[in-house]
């Protein structure tokens, strides 16, 4: 893989720089950010958002839709079969998962993205305060393992 996902490395998980090459182009008032935690809540606000935001740019051209209506409550059914992950990977080998200690360097070296990301956002995203990410923790916060 010369020069393909490699030549990345040095840019993932820094998504302001890629959020900021789109406000060059597109400007702040022609996007829409939307948390995926909010559209799988209650999609139906982030939709009239999205409807609002093309309306705004292209006049009446855009028709509005009725929401579809909500179908019948069904009888409880089993839950429904996982669906499958096409490029789904097993676990990782324990020798090749990082050590406590480079969690935490690279949580050091991200912290700043990601502030920089929620000021963007204007909304901070909990990351450095979810127990699942423990290695933003302080360094007198040892990891909670299960």
């Amino acid at each position: 893989m010369p020069n393909g996902q490699l030549s990345a490395l040095d840019r993932m998980g820094r998504y302001a720089d890629t959020i900021e090459r789109w406000l060059e182009h597109f400007g702040r008032e022609q996007l829409v950010v939307i948390h995926l935690d909010d559209l799988a809540r209650d999609p139906q606000p982030a939709l009239a958002e999205i409807a609002a935001k093309c309306r705004a740019a292209h006049g009446d051209r855009v028709p509005l839709a009725a929401p579809p209506a909500a179908p019948p409550a069904a009888p409880p059914a089993a839950p429904p079969a996982r669906a499958p992950k096409l490029n789904e990977a097993g676990a990782l080998p324990a020798a090749l998962e990082p050590d406590d200690a480079t969690l935490c360097e690279l949580a050091a070296y991200y912290r700043p993205h990601n502030e920089r990301l929620f000021a963007l956002l204007g909304r901070d995203l909990g990351w450095h305060d979810d127990p699942k990410y423990w290695y933003y923790r302080p360094a007198g916060i040892q990891r909670v393992k299960p």
